[in-house]
């Protein structure tokens, strides 16, 4: 049997790449609050208690707790269509913190970016974990956790600039320069730094998911590909193949197809669950059975 296929190492380490860039944006969006105190809190009439529930539980409240069901919901959903979700959600309220009129609003804003934010990290390791063998993740990983360090200094690096052109060259752009001009340089710095993340959304959501190796390291890629002849990242038209011919009913053991089927609705998504109905229904005509709810039947 050949070795698993593991992606191309140009493709796996162009995900690393784009994976870190998106956690330096992250850190630049939560960060770039710290260099904007002294305006917000003079335009806003804001308490030093008022700037400091911002700047720390504001975010980190949603940031912690929706940590954990985000990362349950990273193990069942297309991980590269969740983080360019996150990553373009957090952009949003990064950018609607700039339209904030008072501490409220300010703050609502705040919680949409530490829950969009928590996506990214449990996304991003289970992915990581399916583009490199076991011996070869250290350094990926390793690339991918500078981008906290890389984010927090460029935070202060890219605050500084947005703060200047928001001051100096705002107003010239056109067609927004004179909606900009109208804004405070604090409010701009939160609207450019916002628009900055939405191409790296756009970037993730036209790449491909691998969401394969995880489940061929298994026995069943074995059974698939060696019984059953099939790629296991399609086995779902050669399965119905295999169905109309009868060949599955012939398997050993209907718990052994089964499995396959519970496979192919793993891979496929909701086209296995139609697969299996299909089979179930087979083999009930072909054997005169009923099978029970729990072995996959109706």
């Amino acid at each position: 049997m050949n070795e698993q296929p593991w992606p191309a190492s140009r493709t796996a380490w162009s995900m690393v790449i784009l994976l870190t860039i998106a956690y330096i944006f992250s850190f630049v969006d939560r960060g770039i609050l710290g260099l904007l105190i002294e305006p917000i809190k003079a335009d806003l009439q804001l308490k030093d208690e008022d700037l400091g529930y911002l700047i720390g539980p504001a975010f980190a409240l949603f940031y912690a707790t929706m940590g954990l069901p985000l990362g349950w919901l990273a193990d069942r959903v297309n991980r590269v269509h969740l983080m360019s979700v996150a990553i373009a959600f957090w952009s949003l309220m990064t950018f609607l913190c700039g339209f904030a009129t008072d501490y409220t609003h300010l703050l609502l804003a705040r919680f949409g970016v530490g829950f969009g934010e928590a996506a990214l990290v449990p996304a991003a390791v289970s992915l990581l974990a399916e583009l490199f063998k076991p011996e070869r993740r250290a350094l990926p990983v390793s690339v991918f956790t500078c981008g906290l360090a890389v984010g927090s200094g460029l935070a202060l690096m890219l605050g500084g600039s947005f703060i200047a052109f928001a001051e100096q060259g705002a107003a010239e752009l056109p067609l927004v320069g004179e909606f900009l001009a109208a804004q405070s340089p604090w409010q701009v710095v939160f609207i450019l730094a916002g628009l900055t993340g939405l191409p790296v959304a756009l970037v993730m959501l036209c790449l491909a998911e691998p969401r394969t190796n995880a489940v061929i390291t298994s026995g069943l890629y074995k059974l698939i590909t060696a019984r059953y002849g099939v790629k296991a990242s399609q086995p779902g038209v050669a399965f119905m193949d295999q169905f109309q011919d009868g060949n599955v009913n012939r398997a050993q053991g209907n718990t052994e197809a089964l499995c396959v089927l519970q496979y192919a609705e793993l891979v496929n998504g909701g086209g296995g669950s139609i697969m299996r109905r299909y089979w179930v229904n087979r083999y009930e005509q072909n054997r005169g059975m009923q099978i029970s709810p729990e072995n996959g039947g109706r």
